[in-house]
């Protein structure tokens, strides 16, 4: 069979007595379905290529798994919660019952991150999924629901591990969630530049918690903590010890004739 609609070239053989499905489909450009919102429980936006490989077979024991889907990918501008971070491509691969995720490459800046992970059937909360990330200065651009202009900017370095449970009756994906551990370098806070920061932070039920980040000014101390909420209620509160204010960075013209004076950078 040849079946060629939507962006979607399929190709293969369908067999009845005993059913049989070998596919190959291509799709040029399309928009990541709703469809993956309401299985992951998260918001992801972008435009995929992809090639797929799907094969069925009822002669194979249903314990073993009679269905395989092997799929490669390439997504433009994936955004997940409203934060666009780039370009992805990698294999997604559905065999022996589990879903397998990675090794994906996302790319932003100079700078990339390695996904990994998998989703598997659980008895007692529907499927058990664990994602783990490593980047390597990632450019990064955090935004708030309220304001496309990003409020914080700099390169990520860092290690996350999330968990969770997918169960539809509980609202798919809502309970990931897990500890994040990394490093900012060219650190620019509302439009305040500032040099490396350490991050911790935590992701729990779609809300990014940023328990504690300290970045560097002038050799002292930039405190940054708050949340960012997908549907509202975003907060992000920052303290700094005393510094030259001709050293801020925000308006150099004007700062430059404070000479010797020093403050705290404070916000929120």
């Amino acid at each position: 069979i040849v079946c060629d609609i939507w962006n979607v070239l399929g190709t293969g053989k369908i067999i009845y007595k005993p059913s049989v499905v070998d596919l190959d489909v291509d799709s040029k450009s399309l928009e990541i379905l709703d469809a993956v919102e309401s299985f992951i429980g998260l918001n992801v936006s972008g435009r995929a290529q992809t090639k797929t490989k799907i094969f069925y077979s009822y002669l194979i024991p249903k314990e073993k798994g009679r269905t395989t889907i092997l799929s490669n990918s390439v997504v433009s501008g994936i955004g997940i919660e409203g934060q666009v971070l780039g370009n992805v491509s990698g294999n997604v691969n559905f065999q022996n019952n589990q879903l397998y995720i990675g090794p994906l490459e996302l790319r932003s800046g100079g700078g990339k991150a390695t996904v990994t992970g998998s989703i598997k059937p659980n008895p007692k909360f529907g499927s058990t999924m664990e994602l783990t990330i490593d980047a390597n200065r990632l450019d990064l651009k955090a935004t708030l629901p309220s304001s496309k202009a990003p409020f914080l900017t700099g390169l990520l370095s860092g290690h996350s591990k999330l968990q969770g449970f997918l169960d539809p009756s509980r609202g798919g994906g809502k309970f990931l969630g897990g500890p994040i551990d990394a490093v900012l370098d060219n650190v620019v806070l509302f439009n305040i530049p500032l040099q490396k920061g350490k991050v911790k932070a935590r992701y729990e039920d779609k809300i990014l918690f940023f328990d504690d980040i300290v970045a560097d000014k002038d050799k002292k101390n930039v405190y940054i903590s708050g949340l960012l909420h997908p549907q509202g209620g975003s907060k992000i509160v920052f303290l700094s010890d005393s510094i030259f204010v001709k050293n801020i960075g925000y308006m150099p013209e004007i700062e430059k004739i404070f000479l010797d004076s020093q403050t705290q950078l404070n916000g929120f």
